[in-house]
């Protein structure tokens, strides 16, 4: 999630990654990426701060579509090929997972940035990846609205504000903020393409960015997972008073529509 510093920097040197102290998934508890096979970890070799250069999530929402956020694509957007994501590796240090090359990146035309209190707000947050081969024999997740009162996230990165060691797949079950609360946080900042989740207990950060929002509905006779959001930004991490804001991808369903 978005700390009072930025995410990911852009050094003098083309695609050479930098970035502040990370933070990650905290309160939660490791889990098997196998147990989620559409979930992706984003890395570029050009990534040089993090274990295999990951630095970001994304979710399968197609055989070759791989929807994240925009402050995760961006740099990217004219040298795709310099971006990969990788499915099924539990542990960003390992070499296992298999990985697929991104051909072609589309970010939201409508992304930019706002500020609050010094705090950089992306607006617009929604990126889509093409990658180069279809994924076989993995079925992608479904998107869904915020619904219910609690669902998840997950995220390979650390678990506090300065707990900076962790490489491996975490989940956190997280409560979903409604708007008043959530406005009570942050202002008017936030928009109609935005929504909040997370507590002082638990919480996506930073380096879980893309990452999803998951909540469980029921489909005919059972229940199924479904991503209603995309890790975005946040004041700080697990900080009480300051939830985690997601991209609500229903409020971006139309526009999809034509990219997926």
């Amino acid at each position: 999630m978005r700390f009072t510093t930025p995410l990911i920097a852009l050094l003098a040197l083309p695609l050479v990654l930098s970035a502040t102290p990370a933070s990650a998934v905290a309160g939660g508890t490791t889990v098997k990426a196998t147990s989620y096979p559409w979930l992706g970890a984003l890395h570029s070799q050009a990534g040089f701060f993090r274990s295999g250069g990951h630095f970001c999530s994304g979710v399968l929402v197609r055989a070759d579509k791989v929807l994240t956020v925009a402050r995760c694509a961006r740099q990217f957007k004219f040298t795709p090929g310099r971006l990969e994501v990788t499915f099924g590796r539990t542990d960003v240090k390992k070499k296992n997972g298999t990985t697929y090359r991104v051909k072609k990146i589309w970010v939201h035309p409508g992304h930019r940035l706002a500020d609050l209190d010094g705090l950089e707000v992306p607006r617009n947050d929604l990126a889509v990846l093409t990658l180069a081969k279809k994924v076989k024999k993995t079925k992608p997740v479904k998107l869904g609205d915020v619904t219910g009162t609690r669902g998840f996230v997950l995220g390979w990165g650390a678990t506090g504000e300065t707990a900076l060691r962790n490489t491996r797949l975490r989940r956190a079950p997280v409560p979903l903020v409604d708007e008043n609360a959530c406005r009570a946080a942050y202002g008017n900042v936030l928009d109609s393409g935005m929504t909040c989740a997370g507590s002082n207990d638990a919480a996506a950060c930073r380096y879980d960015e893309g990452g999803p929002l998951v909540v469980r509905v029921k489909a005919g006779s059972r229940m199924e997972d479904r991503v209603a959001g995309l890790a975005s930004w946040a004041r700080g991490c697990a900080r009480a008073g300051s939830p985690g804001v997601y991209t609500d991808v229903s409020a971006f369903r139309d526009i999809l529509k034509k990219r997926l």
